[in-house]
C-alpha cells in the first residue's frame, strides 16, 4: 500500500474523508512534522511578509519550483505557530493533504 492510499485508509478509518480534522501546529512543529519559517518565495529566493508552513511532505518529494525550501529552513519562525494554527482551515486541500502525508511520513521513520 503506497502513502496515498494510506492516507485515505485512515481517513475512511476515522470516517473523515469528506471533512478535515482540527490539527495542533504546536506538536507537529515540534516533532517535525511541519515547519515554519520566515517567508521566502519558493521559486526565487527572495523574502517576503509574513511565514511559509513547509512540511515533510515537502522537503522529501520536491516539486519544481520549490528550490528554496532548504534555504527558507534556515530561518524558522515559530513565532507564527499560532498564526497558522488560527488559520488552518483556510490551507489548501493539497496542503492539508500534504501535512497528513507528512504524519505518516513521520511516523513511519519512527518505526525503524
Amino acid at each position: 500500500m503506497n502513502l496515498q492510499e494510506n492516507i485515505l485508509r485512515i481517513q475512511e478509518v476515522m470516517g473523515l474523508k469528506k471533512r478535515r480534522i482540527h490539527l495542533n501546529f504546536k506538536d507537529l512543529y515540534d516533532r517535525g512534522v511541519i515547519f515554519i519559517t520566515e517567508c521566502h518565495n519558493l521559486t526565487t529566493g527572495e523574502r517576503c511578509e509574513g511565514s511559509n508552513l513547509i512540511t515533510l511532505y515537502n522537503i522529501n518529494f520536491p516539486v519544481k519550483g520549490q528550490e528554496y525550501i532548504p534555504e527558507a529552513l534556515k530561518h524558522p519562525k515559530p513565532e507564527d505557530i499560532e498564526f497558522w494554527q488560527r488559520t488552518q482551515d483556510q490551507l489548501t486541500q493539497d496542503k492539508y493533504e500534504q501535512i497528513l502525508k507528512s504524519i505518516v511520513i513521520k511516523e513511519k521513520s519512527n518505526l525503524y
